[in-house]
Parts: C-alpha cells; structure tokens; sequence
C-alpha cells in the first residue's frame, strides 16, 4: 500500500523543484561559515555568569571536532570507494540497459514496448551519469580542503536523489522496494549530512609564498 496518497501532478512537481533548489542554496549558505575543529581553551572568569555563559558558547565546537577527527582520515578513503563503486555500477547499467533491473526484479519487461525502449534508454543514460559521478568523488577525495563546493554539490544532488527515492516509495509503497534499493536510500540521505558535518570545519589550504 503506498505510504502517502500521492500522484505526480505538476504542483507536486513544482514543489520538489523548489526542494531541490533551495536544499543546495543551504548547502552553500552553511559551507560559508564553517565551524572550528578545535574549541577555544577554557578562559577563567571573575563572574561565574560569565564563566557559564563561555562554557555554553563553545561547548557547540566539540561534537564537530570529534567526528572530524575519529572519520576525517577515513573520508577519502570511503569517498574512493563510493566513487569506484559509482563507476563500475554505472558503466554497467550504460552496457546492459533493463537488463538491470530485471535481474533486481526477477522479472521480464514487455518484449518490444514502449515502456521497455524509454526505460532502456533512461537507463543507459542515468548510468553514464552515476559514472561520472563516480569519477567526481574519486577526483574530490584527493584533494578534500580545496574542492568542498564539488563535494557539496554531489553531495546535494545525492541527497536529493535519495529524497526523490523516498517520494518513490510513498507513491507506490514499500512492496516493491528490494533490499538493495533501502541500502541505496539510506546511503543517500545520511551520508551527505555527515561529509557535511565532518567538512564544516575544512579550511582550504593557502598556497605557500616563495
């Protein structure tokens, strides 16, 4: 049963649109005042109120600095493995077309349809892109302090593809959801957030004068 009562009419498109939109002008916003790694040593106070208030102002800095310094080592080599990932699945899907998804479903499309031509066409083609993309993670990885905007921007449009994943599922219901397909999703709306959270605190690295 779908989880929402839902069609894809054109408001409901316009919306998701503006969704979109607006999620990767926060992404921007956000990467514009990074939060620092490290928290400012504690200062002694002869008001205590003050001394309070000091605490409550940099306690924010540590959940921040910790992540970054337990994942931030690993960030590279994870975003080199969503890339590989990325472009071995996607060459794939350009080579072999619905042959993908029928081997997910474990079910034959109409032989010589309409619906079997545009779904192998969009397929092929959604495959080139996720390669690319896959090409862009790797190349991001090496070099992390001085390419957050395109991390932020394959981040943002994973996310949102994970949204629109989700819309998927409220439409049609969880029935015809393959294990794979949550695994998917889940990558998708919490792995952004957390590169994020680990880059806040990223400054690019200045080029050393002579």
């Amino acid at each position: 049963m779908p989880l929402l009562p839902l069609t894809p009419t054109p408001l409901l498109m316009h919306t998701m649109l503006l969704y979109a939109v607006k999620s990767i002008q926060i992404i921007f916003y956000v990467l514009q005042y990074p939060t620092p790694t490290r928290a400012p040593e504690r200062k002694r106070f002869r008001n205590q109120n003050d001394q309070s208030q000091f605490d409550r102002d940099t306690s924010k800095f540590y959940p921040t600095a910790l992540l970054q310094t337990i994942t931030m080592p690993w960030l590279p080599v994870a975003l080199k493995a969503l890339g590989t990932f990325a472009v071995i699945t996607g060459v794939a899907d350009s080579l072999v077309g619905k042959a993908v998804i029928e081997g997910i479903t474990g079910e034959t499309m109409v032989v010589d349809s309409l619906v079997q031509a545009i779904a192998d066409s969009q397929l092929r083609f959604l495959g080139s892109a996720w390669a690319c993309v896959g090409t862009m993670l790797w190349w991001t990885s090496n070099d992390l302090e001085n390419r957050k905007t395109p991390l932020a921007l394959l981040g943002g449009g994973l996310f949102l593809g994970g949204v629109g994943r989700t819309l998927n599922i409220a439409i049609h219901g969880t029935q015809y959801v393959p294990r794979s397909l949550v695994a998917a999703i889940a990558v998708e709306l919490l792995g952004p957030p957390a590169v994020w959270l680990v880059m806040r605190g990223r400054k690019p690295v200045e080029a050393k004068r002579k």
